[in-house]
């Protein structure tokens, strides 16, 4: 008798640019990982932003940053819709929260940080990342710790390792792209890093 398949946590679906699997970026695969979505939307609404983002029909600050972390840019300004479209292509996205939270300041309960942290392992063997980039302190604190490995930096960043099962990615805490967020620092810390073979 055959056991039942397992059930799915990941609520989302995970965005996977055409280009991930060839490690275009940094020679890596990245993940970039946000904390939550707020308001309605489907469970593809993260890929139809990135869509709509790479097809020139909608523009935000927080995808905005994200992109200007690893590319050579210093400025929104500078960000044409081609280099919008080779970052997004290049890279992973899902969030951490796999429900909708009705406001962006909205705190997600210990039921929701517990599936998250269930679909956390799922996105990494969906995607097996290299290097998974967690948006926010927040979050950082709710990543799951089995399989865990930490390494502090001196400088404030923190990096933790996850190796299971065919994963070995290595994540990155970043603040949490907001407007105390700097692009340009960020960049400074994952070039740093990525020519430290991380």
């Amino acid at each position: 008798m055959s056991s039942s398949p397992k059930m799915r946590i990941t609520h989302f679906d995970t965005w996977i640019g055409s280009s991930y699997f060839e490690k275009l970026l940094c020679n890596k695969r990245i993940l970039i990982l946000g904390e939550s979505h707020y308001g309605d939307g489907d469970a593809d609404k993260s890929v139809q932003l990135i869509e709509e983002t790479i097809n020139g029909n909608f523009s935000h600050s927080f995808y905005t940053k994200i992109a200007l972390s690893f590319l050579e840019e210093n400025a929104a300004a500078d960000l044409s819709l081609k280099r919008k479209q080779f970052f997004w292509n290049a890279v992973a996205y899902n969030n951490f929260v796999q429900e909708h939270l009705d406001a962006s300041r909205q705190s997600p309960s210990n039921a929701m940080w517990e599936r998250g942290r269930q679909a956390f392992y799922e996105i990494l063997q969906e995607t097996k990342p290299d290097f998974v980039f967690v948006c926010g302190y927040r979050l950082w604190e709710q990543l799951p710790k089995t399989h865990q490995q930490i390494q502090l930096k001196t400088d404030g960043y923190h990096i933790a390792n996850y190796n299971f099962e065919g994963v070995n990615a290595n994540c990155l805490r970043i603040k949490h792209p907001s407007s105390n967020y700097s692009s340009q620092e960020v960049y400074g810390k994952v070039k740093e890093l990525f020519v430290n073979n991380l």
